[in-house]
């Protein structure tokens, strides 16, 4: 079956409507997670808070967009099963949840992968392929094995996936009515459509920016452009945000509404990840932090003094990106790498390390 839900051609733009029913699709299946003021707030002169979407079970929204898809097919996808590139989080959304209802999953993921990931997707019930070298071989692969099958693809720019991401801008909005703006992290974008379309409604006031990895500026270049580019994927901390291009419905809904994109350095994220975890106790990837790199890297003075939150979209951390982590930290001053890698070696001479920084 070739999938007509993403059509380049003919870009869906999400509707409000779409994510309400999707708040009541997911409701018994996901964590309702806390927005929670940052610690970090009182050594910054910003109010932050961080809503916690790495408490999920499986560490990150991904959950609510495949959540409210699997729902919304219902019994005919039971047979046909699904098919879902993936760097991670998705992955593990989907074969936790296709688990639950008894779907047959089958996940693609970049060869890169780490084996601690791929794992996890097994233990979780699915069948795990590894292919390419990148999120865009996976999908590619994803395609090509739909055409020849029954199994629905599902991925990030998929209206019902967008739809479950855009509960959380709801949650955030009813937890803090008082919102003044929300920095979410971009991978293919979807989340950050999905927030821009339920937050502005709820709150017409609420400034909506998207912050991404300086080297793979994605969406800043689609803006650019006034269309989805593709962009060469450099080697970088934030690999959970390594899509080359934007999804084809996320930038049609996105196009002409955000109110601004910001390209962060990877030292600040470096530094966003010990700071998230030296002063929030909190464990997130260094995709996860980079809304809180941005503000630390002062690319939103407007924001001083106001109430901004910073979404945690994920939270898979894994040794090989701790070590990389402490190096590029380290080129900015402090240990040399040759001490991190080897007091890198385990979890207790992890935190360690950190608390002697």
């Amino acid at each position: 079956m070739v999938d007509d839900r993403i059509d380049c051609e003919r870009p869906h733009v999400l509707s409000f409507n779409e994510i309400k029913q999707a708040v009541e699709r997911i409701e018994s299946g996901i964590i309702h997670t806390p927005l929670c003021e940052a610690k970090l707030s009182k050594h910054m002169d910003y109010n932050i808070y961080l809503k916690c979407e790495n408490l999920q079970y499986t560490g990150s929204c991904a959950e609510r967009g495949m959540r409210n898809a699997l729902v919304a097919y219902g019994e005919k996808i039971m047979d046909r099963g699904i098919i879902v590139p993936s760097q991670g989080n998705m992955a593990l959304g989907a074969a936790y949840h296709a688990s639950f209802f008894g779907i047959p999953v089958t996940v693609v993921l970049p060869d890169r992968t780490s084996p601690a990931l791929a794992h996890r997707c097994t233990e979780l019930g699915a069948d795990v392929v590894l292919y390419g070298t990148s999120y865009d071989d996976a999908l590619a692969y994803a395609k090509k094995v739909q055409r020849e099958s029954r199994q629905i693809l599902l991925s990030a720019d998929d209206p019902l996936v967008m739809a479950g991401l855009g509960t959380v801008g709801i949650e955030i909005i009813t937890q803090l009515p008082e919102t003044d703006a929300v920095i979410v992290p971009v991978a293919s974008g979807a989340l950050l459509a999905a927030l821009l379309v339920s937050c502005k409604r709820l709150k017409c006031s609420c400034l909506i920016y998207g912050a991404e990895c300086a080297k793979v500026p994605k969406m800043m270049k689609a803006l650019q452009a006034g269309k989805p580019v593709s962009v060469p994927i450099v080697s970088n901390l934030a690999e959970g945000l390594n899509a080359s291009r934007v999804g084809d419905n996320t930038f049609a809904t996105i196009k002409g509404r955000l109110d601004r994109m910001l390209v962060v350095e990877e030292s600040y994220i470096a530094r966003a990840m010990i700071s998230v975890l030296e002063r929030e106790r909190l464990v997130t990837d260094c995709a996860g932090v980079c809304a809180v790199a941005a503000v630390m890297q002062g690319l939103v003075p407007e924001l001083r003094g106001k109430r901004s939150k910073n979404i945690y979209a994920q939270k898979q951390c894994f040794r090989n990106h701790l070590r990389s982590m402490g190096e590029t930290r380290d080129r900015q001053g402090g240990m040399c790498a040759e001490q991190w890698k080897r007091r890198l070696g385990s979890p207790v001479s992890f935190y360690t390390t950190w608390a002697r920084c």
